[in-house]
């Protein structure tokens, strides 16, 4: 695939030989020939005629979806809640009926609203406006765009301007890592065009707005040789040359730490909020809006571009141009707190724009205050770096200088600290109370280590059988790892943890190209027996495995065992097949997870959790090493396990005929006493089921 064929549509206005050449990759929004030719226009100095109307008609299409959305949930909902509907107490019998008719109905109403979502979500998408017979204001930004790509064309009139375009729309299924990789590539064909013509660029800008300052920063990266997640490249290339002329890159309104709707972001409005997160729900359900979906907080492209950043940073920094920061006060999108991988580098400038928001950054013809935003975008375009440097003090040499909230997000948080971070992350039905014994362990022999406990929650089964579920715990962990090294680059990370927290880890390690773990403890693991230790301790990014095998752990024995003969049997590796294995009930079969693997701590599941483990544990993390007292373990595993785990398929088996059989007895008593029918009886079943799986 070529760099043109994933930009749909590519601007690019030679001046001639200029030695200057401006980069602008745009944020939101659905672009077709017909906006590009507006914006063309501007470029070629010809006039735009800026329509106010068509910017304040953004998404107006989804609105009016989203409001027909909710209409038809409160319409349904009155008919299904007040159809023949009353409540009658008179007896137990009469109470039984009306509280099971009340659930009843109460699913009904939230069945009608999902195929509600999915109807509008489907209808949405047929009437995308990124079509090519989408009008003027179909697209929210053009105008925004067009006004300051004349700003540039005025400020710069000899610089060659570069303007990809490429799917941003809201359910674009576009593939940010290969966008990055193909703007690097569109970009090195450049320098080399220009090179063939006798006069090759001696200054390149890269501008960036919204989600375009992130493709745009993960394109440099490629482009500086830290390709470890390229989608072609594996691991680290030579620089490329187009590279050593960036002079500059301007972010406008950066998503560097990706977006998050929890909490819900200060200036953004409920309704707004209410929006996007049906919009993301639906996406979600349908598999599609993968490009926003992939840029949120703690996903394989934001983590992994803010730790390649922060690396280069530290490892290169003269390598890494100066990035200014221009962010509105009222961004609804953005906090101020969201860009401490940015202040990781020397030559950080932060320029803020007032009465702005995340779009409104943009819009240069809004009057006065158009303007000043205008003479901002200015000052980082043109101004030489020395007198930005003095004029807004945002060299974070001068910590003090920074804006308040970035002076805050730089210093307070006691992830400053110097010395390592260990994370301690429980498992499922677990509210983790013993992770607080193993973190005072850990400061007894080191004070300085930085002991991350911050659980997921309470993790019943039934949100554990979720993919989803299990992955949004993995986004979490990121982006708390991510914000530990870009706030000190130089620690190392050391990770311990029991059941769930071990899928949370591998997880990290297979999607994750960047992550590096010092030493790893694992109590009651449930990752897959086959994980590839080997290759990961080869590549640097693991030093020390410790894996603490139990001698009665029927939880993994038999439901590790179970998904583990779809996965290496039948080559099932789908969701949770694939993902789960036994390898806290067989151990691991690579070589590098074998020098620390102590077999077998007496008891089950959480047979490793003694706090007569914990002193052992605490060495481990702190030092790599360490000897397990012997009077712990057992000599081998209970028999019975072990037969269980041969036979866990016709085991879960014969447990699911079990449940049935129990739902057939249930659902008779059900009916007989409340009169309900059989669909009913049944629905009311699988709910109370739900629950207790919920639940426990």
């Amino acid at each position: 695939m070529s760099s043109t064929s994933i930009f749909e549509h590519t601007l690019f206005y030679p001046s001639g030989l200029s030695e200057e050449l401006i980069v602008f990759l745009h944020g939101w929004g659905p672009f077709t020939k017909k906006h590009v030719s507006a914006i063309a226009k501007v470029i070629t100095g010809e006039d735009l005629n800026i329509s106010e109307t068509s910017e304040k008609s953004s998404n107006s299409i989804l609105y009016i979806l989203f409001a027909l959305f909710i209409l038809f949930c409160l319409y349904f909902s009155y008919i299904l809640w007040t159809n023949s509907w009353s409540l009658n107490f008179s007896s137990v019998i009469d109470s039984i009926k009306s509280i099971v008719s009340l659930i009843i109905r109460g699913l009904s109403v939230l069945l009608v609203m999902f195929f509600c979502l999915v109807g509008s979500f489907i209808l949405a998408l047929s009437t995308n406006p990124a079509s090519e017979e989408a009008g003027d204001d179909a697209f929210a930004w053009n105008d925004s765009l067009g006004s300051l790509m004349e700003s540039v064309s005025k400020a710069l009139p000899d610089a060659d301007l570069l303007v990809p375009f490429y799917d941003a729309a809201i359910f674009s299924n576009a593939d940010a890592f290969l966008l990055a990789s193909r703007l690097d590539e569109l970009l090195q064909s450049k320098f080399e065009e220009r090179q063939k013509r006798g006069r090759e660029y001696k200054k390149i800008i890269l501008v960036g707005h919204s989600i375009g300052a992130l493709i745009i920063r993960k394109a440099y990266m490629y482009g500086l040789g830290a390709t470890e997640d390229h989608p072609v490249y594996m691991r680290t290339t030579k620089q490329r040359p187009w590279t050593t002329r960036v002079e500059r890159l301007i972010l406008l309104a950066p998503m560097n730490r990706g977006w998050s709707l929890s909490p819900k972001p200060k200036h953004m409005t409920w309704i707004n909020f209410i929006f996007y997160s049906f919009i993301m729900g639906a996406g979600q359900a349908t598999g599609s809006a993968r490009l926003v979906r992939s840029l949120k907080r703690g996903t394989g492209f934001v983590s992994n571009l803010r730790l390649q950043w922060t690396r280069m940073c530290v490892a290169q920094p003269d390598a890494v141009a100066p990035v200014i920061l221009l962010l509105g006060d009222t961004d609804d999108m953005v906090s101020q707190d969201d860009h401490q991988d940015i202040l990781a580098s020397s030559k950080f400038i932060f320029i803020p724009v007032p009465s702005s928001g995340h779009a409104s950054i943009v819009k240069f013809h809004e009057g006065e205050i158009g303007q000043i935003r205008t003479s901002k975008f200015l000052k980082a375009l043109s101004q030489p770096i020395a007198m930005l440097q003095n004029e807004f003090q945002s060299d974070t040499r001068n910590i003090e200088t920074l804006p308040i909230k970035i002076q805050k997000a730089y210093l307070s948080d006691d992830l400053k600290q110097a010395g390592d971070v260990v994370f301690i992350l429980h498992g499922i039905r677990d509210f983790g109370h013993w992770t607080a014994e193993l973190k005072n362990e850990i400061k007894r022999l080191n004070d300085n280590t930085k002991i991350i406990t911050s659980g997921y929650g309470y993790f019943p089964i039934l949100r554990f059988l979720f993919l989803g579920s299990r992955r949004r715990n993995v986004l979490l962990f990121m982006d708390w790892y991510t914000e530990s090294i870009v706030s000190n680059p130089g620690r190392e990370i050391s990770f311990v943890g029991h059941s769930n927290g071990s899928y949370i880890l591998s997880s990290a390690l297979e999607n994750y190209a960047t992550v590096k773990i010092k030493n790893i403890a694992l109590l009651g693991s449930i990752m897959p027996r086959k994980f590839p230790w080997d290759a990961y301790v080869a590549e640097g990014r693991v030093k020390a495995i410790r894996n603490d095998v139990a001698s009665d752990d029927w939880v993994v024995g038999v439901f590790g065992s179970f998904f583990e003969f779809f996965s290496e049997n039948l080559a099932v590796t789908m969701g949770t097949f694939g993902e789960i294995g036994t390898s806290g009930f067989h151990g691991f079969t690579n070589n590098a997870a074998h020098e620390f693997e102590n077999k077998f701590f007496s008891g089950g599941h959480g047979a490793a959790l003694s706090p007569t483990n914990f002193s052992s544990l605490a060495k481990f993390l702190v030092s790599g090493h360490s000897n397990v007292d012997s009077n712990q373990l057992a000599s081998r595993q209970s028999n019975w396990i072990i037969w269980l785990s041969k036979f866990s398929v016709l085991l879960i088996i014969a447990a699911t005929g079990f449940i049935i059989a129990i739902g057939f007895w249930i659902v008779g008593i059900i009916q007989s006493l409340v009169g309900l029918g059989v669909v009913s009886s049944w629905l009311a079943f699988c709910v109370l089921l739900a629950v207790l799986l919920f639940v426990f």
